[in-house]
């Protein structure tokens, strides 16, 4: 039976346990690199992972930080973890992704005072990143596709209710298809604010309820009759502002044209006159 002198220490331990003191005394450096140590030993350890987050984020190097908090979050999708990467992503000017990391640390539970502080600062500077970077033909289409989003939303719902009723939320299981009731409740499982899932419709799925409601819609469309021939050059606009709205959300997939901002605006003439209650 071994003793306790012949045991022989884990590598990866005495690496990490080496890592942590050098974490502690500030040596930021040397810490990350003991770390690295360790996982050559145990690459698939979250706590090391998290260890070598932290002395590359109190180093400076925010890139080395994000790799190894994702690096962790594969393996333990832990609160702390996001929280984190997101000062990383924030200290990196990546304010969206900042965003969307600390949203996913205060669903975690960590919902403590820097958290929510950091979460601000990173909507903060998200919002002053795109008033000033943005283009003005991007922002223009960007309130044009949010009045069309917003105003079509509201709409859809009250003539659900007229429609169906509201009682027993007939509207909701009667109006809308099953698909999109399903994807509605697994987005709103995500949240942890639990709105109503109606609340969690994205555009492209207001298009599927006209479609299939359109018997209720058919008076509304009269009023665009001018603007648009047919039910299915409505429904194909629709499609086409949703492809817009990708690429005004997500830059990166391609720029906003001068003829994406003019069909916007014919749609959002449509809209609003479609939408407007007799």
């Amino acid at each position: 039976m071994d003793t306790e002198e012949n045991l022989v220490p884990d590598p990866a331990d005495s690496w990490a346990d080496q890592a942590t003191d050098l974490l502690v005394q500030r040596q930021f450096d040397e810490a990350a690199r003991c770390f690295r140590k360790a996982l050559k030993y145990k690459p698939n350890d979250s706590f090391i992972w998290y260890g070598l987050g932290l002395a590359l984020l109190q180093a400076g190097n925010y890139q080395g930080t994000v790799r190894a908090f994702d690096k962790a979050l594969r393996i333990w999708p832990l609160a702390d973890y996001w929280k984190y990467r997101a000062e990383a992503l924030l200290k990196l000017g990546r304010y969206q992704e900042a965003v969307e990391s600390y949203e996913k640390a205060i669903e975690g539970g960590m919902n403590d005072g820097e958290t929510q502080s950091g979460r601000m600062e990173a909507l903060t500077c998200l919002e002053k990143y795109v008033r000033e970077r943005t283009p003005k033909l991007h922002l223009e289409t960007y309130e044009l596709i949010a009045f069309i989003e917003e105003r079509l939303h509201l709409f859809v719902r009250q003539r659900l209710k007229q429609a169906f009723g509201e009682e027993d939320e007939r509207w909701w299981d009667q109006g809308v298809p099953l698909n999109i009731r399903k994807d509605c409740a697994q987005r709103r499982e995500e949240d942890r604010r639990k709105r109503h899932p109606y609340t969690y419709i994205y555009l492209i799925d207001l298009k599927e309820i006209l479609d299939k409601n359109w018997k209720h819609f058919e008076v509304d469309f009269r009023q665009v009759k001018g603007q648009v021939k047919t039910k299915k050059d409505f429904l194909d606009g629709l499609v086409r502002i949703n492809e817009i709205r990708k690429q005004v959300m997500h830059p990166v997939r391609g720029e906003v044209t001068q003829d994406d901002l003019e069909f916007a605006r014919q749609m959002r003439d449509i809209i609003e006159n479609f939408t407007a209650l007799k």
